[in-house]
């Protein structure tokens, strides 16, 4: 900021404007989404989408072939709950990093019209008094 030291204060108020806090917002942004991801454990569900239900697995060694079938359909009932409730979990987070980045590119957008939009309202209140 040594070189932006010697600018007048409307030079520096626009480098500013445009500069840093622009990248402030990004950083903003991607703080956001980086919590969004790591509060829905987004990484974690995906390496353990097809893993049982809270690892509720039922064990059938030395048991008659009909409680190791009963077993083995147990199991593969605990892994479908297991899948679609990691399923609508990461749906949701998906759904909601999509919202962040949404209104964060929304935000951005209107921080940088924003100057223009204040000259355009003074501009049409003029207008308007004519």
């Amino acid at each position: 900021m040594k070189v932006l030291d010697s600018q007048p204060v409307f030079f520096r108020f626009w480098a500013w404007f445009y500069g840093d806090a622009l990248n402030t917002i990004w950083q903003i942004i991607l703080t956001f989404a980086l919590k969004i991801f790591d509060t829905f454990s987004i990484g974690i569900l995906f390496s353990t989408l097809f893993d049982p239900w809270k690892k509720d697995v039922v064990y059938a060694e030395k048991l008659p072939l009909n409680l190791r079938i009963q077993a083995f359909f147990w199991n593969i009932f605990s892994r479908i709950i297991g899948f679609f409730i990691r399923l609508v979990i990461l749906l949701l987070g998906f759904i909601t990093l999509f919202l962040v980045y949404l209104l964060g590119i929304l935000f951005l957008l209107l921080w940088i019209l924003f100057p223009f939009i204040i000259i355009y309202g003074v501009w049409y209140s003029f207008y308007l008094l004519i």
